[in-house]
């Protein structure tokens, strides 16, 4: 009778077994849902006020040059000449005058002759040389109207070796007294800008000649000194020209005395 019990434990073991091994299997962890809630803070910021300040600019320079020459509807041409014609590379200096400024332009007439055109009416003055020894002694002055074209002819003297240039004691020559004649004696030389300049000529020989109407109190020979001077007496003897040449290395000139008194 002892089989049939121990089928009965077996099967009661069994049983353990089967409630035993069921701790083995875990019942599922209980899901946890995390739910993540994103918050937005809007801060809002207050800006001190920003005060603008306009600092004044520089004032604004606007230079009018009314001498400016051009453009213009005008036009200003010719020829430089001298003493054996048409003188190529001469320099022709062009101002225009407004009031007391001036605006200028210098031309080069490569074969004698120059233009400038498209410029402004308006008064306009002329100057012409070629260095060393040629120069416009008188600068040529005109008006030019706005649309016109004018034609110049400069003519150029030579500059000698020999110029004088004559002074006088007195203003009027008087009719009875004696009066002092200076010659100074000086070689002229043309700059490239034109100007003419003087050099001494110390230690010539000076002859002073006269006609009708003048005589000489005392030498009528001297030598220049240091500063190119030689100084004559004369006195008038009639009323009329007094006609008196200075003779330098050969060369006469008239000195140019107003006439004597009546």
């Amino acid at each position: 009778m002892a089989r049939p019990r121990l089928a009965g434990a077996a099967l009661a073991l069994a049983l353990v077994a089967a409630a035993c091994g069921g701790d083995d299997d875990e019942p599922p962890a209980p899901t946890t849902s995390t739910q993540v809630v994103e918050t937005t803070i809007e801060t809002t910021t207050t800006l001190p006020a920003v005060t603008t300040t306009t600092m004044p600019r520089p004032p604004r320079t606007t230079t009018t040059v009314p001498t400016d020459l051009g453009p213009g509807g005008a036009r200003i041409e010719g020829a430089v000449n001298g003493p054996q014609g048409l003188v190529q590379g001469a320099s022709v200096r062009i101002e225009r005058l407004v009031d007391d400024e001036v605006a200028s332009v210098d031309v080069v007439a490569g074969d004698g002759r120059f233009a400038l055109p498209s410029i402004r009416g308006g008064s306009y003055r002329l100057r012409a040389w070629k260095a060393p020894d040629l120069a416009l002694t008188t600068p040529e002055v005109f008006f030019l109207a706005a649309d016109e074209t004018k034609t110049v002819d400069l003519r150029l003297t030579r500059v000698s070796d020999v110029t004088i240039r004559v002074d006088r004691d007195v203003e009027q020559l008087p009719a009875e007294e004696s009066f002092t004649v200076t010659v100074q004696v000086y070689a002229g030389a043309v700059t490239d800008q034109g100007t003419i300049q003087g050099v001494s000529k110390p230690g010539l020989s000076v002859q002073v000649t006269v006609g009708a109407g003048l005589s000489l109190q005392g030498p009528d020979r001297a030598t220049t000194d240091a500063s190119g001077r030689a100084s004559f007496r004369m006195r008038c003897t009639a009323p009329g020209p007094a006609v008196a040449d200075a003779v330098i290395d050969g060369n006469r000139m008239s000195l140019g005395l107003p006439n004597c008194p009546g």
